[in-house]
């Protein structure tokens, strides 16, 4: 069912909402990236023994990257979307 929003006083008209793909994506990635810094300082070595072996840190801030990247798509699909419709330009 599509919702209309053209009449929601409570969206602003310069910036579009970020997609809630685009919401997990980058909270995923957030968490992934500390999990990784922690892993790399030491602390997080102890949740798991696959942690502990060298590199693991590594690959788990490569892949905050990653989901970085991904969540930059429908942020960035989602804002030229907006500057399409000419109600909503800048």
């Amino acid at each position: 069912m599509a919702v209309d929003h053209d009449q929601d006083p409570g969206r602003s008209a310069h910036r579009p909402a970020i997609p809630v793909s685009g919401r997990i994506l980058l909270a995923l990635g957030i968490v992934t990236l500390l999990a990784g810094i922690a892993v790399m300082a030491g602390p997080g070595r102890q949740w798991h023994p696959l942690l502990a072996t060298p590199g693991a840190g590594l690959a788990l801030v490569v892949s905050a990257v990653a989901l970085f990247g991904s969540a930059a798509f429908p942020i960035v699909l989602a804002r030229l979307a907006a500057a399409d419709r000419p109600d909503i330009r800048q």
